[in-house]
């Protein structure tokens, strides 16, 4: 086929500009590289975000070491970086963190060096929790205390069971600390009792023993069809 040359001639302006615009952005995005030094003693995957006012680009490394985080438009940012001591990708109030100010303008920007800290301590807090009856089983629930920076407060929550108030525990469960403050204990009896106690390092807080509150009223039925996954364990269905 072909084309009238006016039509060509704005086909090629078009494909021209798209390649300049192209090239133009992608001109704009730089590197920012450097290591990190932990001497807190405390060990896990660490995180470093160049951060715009809450959110950024960022890169992960398994421990301190160097680093360099890709595709960084021009700006003034804050690198911060924090140590996953829970190994779940959340940064806790306790976590040894560090940051520094770095500005991109025109060029890859390299050996930036922060050294992350241990902050001051944050003490764990007694949750409050309650307990209802499933079908199979119970679920505990219960509030997880925040820092005034809305950081999880405590590294992990130990949720403990017993067949009376105060009595033996049977068992327990830990469960890390960030957005999901539930424990769902398949197979667990109407007649126990829980607590759950916040733990920060080798000190914790607990809440009293709750009972099983059993609740009156419909039932709700019905499927939960799971596509492209394979379950290998109990499902849970809350509302």
């Amino acid at each position: 086929m072909v084309l009238p040359g006016r039509i060509f001639g704005r086909i090629l302006i078009l494909l021209t500009s798209a390649f300049t615009l192209l090239g133009a952005t992608a001109a704009l995005a730089f590197n920012i590289s450097g290591t990190v030094v932990n001497n807190t003693g405390k060990s896990g995957r660490i995180y470093i975000t160049a951060l715009q006012g809450d959110q950024g680009p960022g890169v992960s490394i398994s421990s301190a070491g160097s680093f360099t985080i890709t595709g960084v438009p021009s700006g003034n940012y804050t690198l911060q970086a924090f140590v996953d001591t829970q190994g779940n990708g959340v940064r806790h109030a306790n976590d040894p963190a560090g940051s520094l100010p770095v500005s991109v303008s025109s060029s890859d920007v390299t050996g930036q060096s922060i050294t992350v800290t241990t902050p001051a301590t944050v003490n764990a807090v007694a949750p409050q929790i309650i307990v209802y009856r499933g079908n199979g089983g119970n679920f505990v629930m219960w509030d997880g205390a925040k820092d005034s920076n809305g950081r999880p407060i405590a590294d992990k929550y130990r949720v403990s069971w017993s067949a009376s108030n105060g009595g033996a525990v049977i068992g327990t469960k830990d469960i890390p600390s960030g957005d999901n403050n539930f424990f769902a204990h398949s197979g667990g009896l109407s007649t126990y009792w829980y607590k759950v106690e916040a733990i920060v390092g080798v000190t914790s807080a607990a809440s009293g023993w709750t009972s099983v509150t059993t609740t009156s009223g419909v039932t709700v039925t019905g499927t939960v069809n799971l596509t492209g996954i394979t379950a290998t364990g109990p499902l849970l269905v809350a509302r």
